[in-house]
């Protein structure tokens, strides 16, 4: 069966988006956590064929990554043609640019993506949607939390885990720390 991971940037004091609901404090608007964060990006992209993107960071995207350069983000043209599934109940239609592999899911999202990952295929992930997020953690969807820690501490921010969670058992699988500092750690949810 296809894992399903939820792999976040975070800054050292835990937070995945800072008080104003961006993630200026690793996407290059205050701080740029470094190219070879994005190589390491480039490689985890080839373990996945699909992206679960919720309707905010969807939209963030959607301003971005189909327009990049990828002679400047080697991220883009990865991360571009894969395909992407977006959770949403307001959004009517979804597009990505020049790429045909968007789709919406708009109703029965858990038991879709139940259903998506006992498919074959290769590992799904999740990239910032928050409330996308802890929707998957409540319902035990996750098997793999991959975060990267950032060397900044941002003081007031929003997690990816629901303040309801008491307790998530991980085990650490693997962590690499970079020459930014940035700390890499794959957990698997148990």
């Amino acid at each position: 069966m296809r894992k399903l991971i939820v792999q976040e940037f975070l800054s050292a004091d835990g937070f995945a988006a800072d008080r104003d609901k961006t993630t200026s404090f690793f996407d290059g608007t205050k701080m740029h956590v470094g190219k070879e964060i994005d190589l390491y990006q480039v490689e985890f992209i080839k373990t996945i064929d699909t992206i679960l993107l919720g309707k905010n960071t969807y939209e963030m995207f959607l301003e971005f990554w189909p327009n990049a350069d990828p002679n400047e983000e080697p991220v883009a043209d990865p991360l571009n043609s894969t395909n992407k599934l977006v959770v949403s109940t307001s959004l009517k239609e979804v597009s990505w640019g020049k790429w045909n592999n968007a789709a919406l899911i708009n109703q029965n999202i858990i038991d879709s993506i139940r259903e998506l990952k006992s498919k074959p295929g290769k590992n799904i992930v999740v990239w910032g949607s928050l409330t996308l997020a802890k929707s998957l953690f409540k319902a035990k969807l996750v098997d793999e939390l991959h975060v990267l820690v950032c060397p900044v501490a941002i003081g007031k921010g929003y997690h990816f885990i629901s303040e309801e969670e008491e307790l998530m058992k991980l085990k650490l699988l693997a962590s690499k720390t970079f020459t930014s500092s940035v700390v890499s750690s794959v957990y698997q949810v148990i």
